[in-house]
C-alpha cells in the first residue's frame, strides 16, 4: 500500500506537472496569439491609416485639378469675352490710329490706313465698326446718326457710307462754288 500510495502520488504529481505544463503552454500560446494579434492589429491599423492618407491625398489632388480647370475655363471665358477683345484691340489702336480728318479727300486715305491697321493687328470684323467710332470726326459722327443702326455694326457698311457721304458733300461744295 505504501508503494501504491507512492506510485499514486508520483502519478498524481506527474499528471499535475503535465497539466501545469499544458496550462503554461496554453498561456504562452495565448500570449503569443495576443502579441501576434496585437502586432497584426497594429499593422492593419497602419495600413488602414496609410490607405486613408492616400485617399485624402488623391481627393486633394482631384479638388486642385477641378479648381485649376475651373479657373482656366473662367480665364478663357474672360479672355474670349467681347469686352476684353474690344479693350485689348482698342488699346492697340489707341497708339497707332489718328482722328479722322474732316476733309473729304483725306478721308479715303484715312480709311485705307485704318484697313491696313486692322489687318496688321488682326482685328476681327465684328469689332472693327465698334473700334473705329471713337476716332470718327464730329461730322462723321453726325452722319452716322442718320445711318441705319442695323447696318452700322459692320465696318464695311460704315466705311462705304462715310466715303459716299463725304463724296456727295465734296460734290455739293464744288457745285455750290462753281455756280
Amino acid at each position: 500500500m505504501l508503494r501504491e500510495a507512492i506510485v499514486t502520488r508520483i502519478a498524481e504529481n506527474a499528471v499535475k506537472a503535465a497539466t501545469e505544463t499544458n496550462k503554461n503552454a496554453i498561456r504562452r500560446t495565448e500570449n503569443a496569439t495576443r502579441i501576434g494579434g496585437k502586432r497584426f492589429e497594429q499593422q492593419r491599423l497602419q495600413l488602414e491609416e496609410q490607405r486613408l492618407q492616400h485617399e485624402q491625398q488623391l481627393e486633394k489632388q482631384r479638388k486642385q485639378r477641378e479648381f485649376d480647370e475651373r479657373k482656366w475655363r473662367e480665364e478663357r471665358a474672360y479672355k474670349d469675352s467681347t469686352a476684353v477683345k474690344i479693350k485689348t484691340r482698342g488699346d492697340a489702336l489707341r497708339n497707332t490710329i489718328t482722328k479722322m480728318p474732316s476733309e473729304g479727300i483725306d478721308v479715303v486715305s484715312w480709311f485705307v490706313s485704318v484697313d491696313k491697321l486692322f489687318e496688321q493687328l488682326s482685328v476681327p470684323a465684328d469689332l472693327q465698326a465698334i473700334l473705329i467710332r471713337p476716332y470718327l470726326s464730329d461730322r462723321a459722327k453726325r452722319m452716322m446718326s442718320k445711318f441705319d443702326p442695323a447696318h452700322s455694326a459692320k465696318y464695311e457698311n460704315v466705311n462705304s457710307f462715310l466715303i459716299k457721304e463725304y463724296t456727295y458733300l465734296q460734290q455739293y461744295i464744288w457745285r455750290s462754288l462753281i455756280l
